[in-house]
């Protein structure tokens, strides 16, 4: 895998999740809070990972 082949996806998330961005309120943070949880909920049931 090459950083060409998650280039799209990951600049896609950025822009939709503002992951890039400081955190702007309690809002935004709670936001990020279940993102987080909800990958590494994803990564903990792939057998794969």
């Amino acid at each position: 895998m090459h950083l060409s082949d998650i280039a799209g996806p990951w600049l896609a998330l950025h822009e939709a999740l503002g992951l890039g961005a400081p955190i702007a309120d309690e809002t935004h943070y709670e936001q990020m809070l279940t993102v987080v949880g909800q990958l590494f909920d994803a990564v903990a049931a792939d057998p794969i990972a």
